[in-house]
């Protein structure tokens, strides 16, 4: 099955740009991806990527994956689908700072503006049936983490993710720990070796390895959830069927 021929539709969805791609290949199969780095996180623009599609045209699949060289463009690719997939899975919400109140099972909300204290305290007014994914973007100290994770009520925790800048030397915690960041900063396996950690967060776009670092995170029985980088409708049904394709079944963060 050989790709013959790439349409290339340019769009922009919350002031991103992103180009939707169609894929017609040589059995008739006709798939889409959006293609769509992420400014100031990927390593990549938007024009680099799109040049990656110009001489993929007479290439299998397989071949055609391997010449890209940027997470965008192989995910806009190798996770194409046909159609949108019926997605049984909870979508995690998402708080930029703690709100006054909340009402979803599982919410993710960024803490990296708080101080422990400040964060325990909106921790107690908090319903005790909401799960909270604390993210923290590397923003607290050890003896932070420290103070939070044993003053916590651990049943409110669902996970901390990247509460510090090195991880190596992290105790194991009355709580789970995410790596997000520190996923395309050392190789997988490194992390693996040398970091206590209990979930991986996944963002496609900005991933590499994301498929490796999936079926190797399943064989060590890591939790995974994948997160959206601000992709198109299209992109977003991407991050779906790659759930469905692999069953991770976790409440995944497709609320940007």
């Amino acid at each position: 099955m050989q790709i013959v021929k790439i349409k290339k539709e340019n769009y922009l969805h919350k002031t991103k740009e992103g180009i939707h791609l169609t894929f017609y290949f040589s059995d008739g199969t006709i798939k889409r991806g959006d293609l769509s780095p992420l400014p100031g996180w990927s390593v990549e623009n938007l024009a680099e990527a799109e040049k990656e599609f110009d001489l993929l045209c007479g290439l299998s699949l397989d071949d055609a994956i391997k010449k890209l060289k940027f997470p965008s463009s192989i995910f806009a690719l190798q996770s194409s689908i046909e159609s949108e997939p019926v997605f049984p899975y909870e979508i995690c919400k998402l708080y930029l700072q703690p709100p006054k109140e909340i009402h979803n099972k599982v919410a993710k909300v960024k803490f990296s503006q708080y101080s422990p204290k400040q964060a325990l305290n909106w921790f107690n007014s908090v319903p005790y049936k909401t799960k909270i994914r604390v993210d923290l973007n590397q923003s607290w100290s050890l003896d932070d983490l420290l103070y939070f994770s044993t003053r916590v009520n651990p049943n409110q925790i669902d996970y901390i993710e990247e509460p510090i800048k090195n991880l190596g030397n992290l105790p194991k915690l009355p709580v789970p720990i995410a790596l997000d960041e520190h996923l395309r900063e050392f190789p997988f396996k490194e992390l693996t070796e040398r970091v206590a950690f209990d979930v991986v967060v996944i963002k496609p776009t900005l991933q590499l390895d994301y498929i490796s670092i999936i079926k190797e995170a399943k064989k060590l029985g890591k939790r995974i959830v994948l997160s959206s980088s601000y992709e198109s409708e299209l992109g977003l049904n991407q991050i779906k069927a790659l759930a469905l394709e692999y069953n991770l079944v976790e409440a995944h963060g497709l609320d940007t």
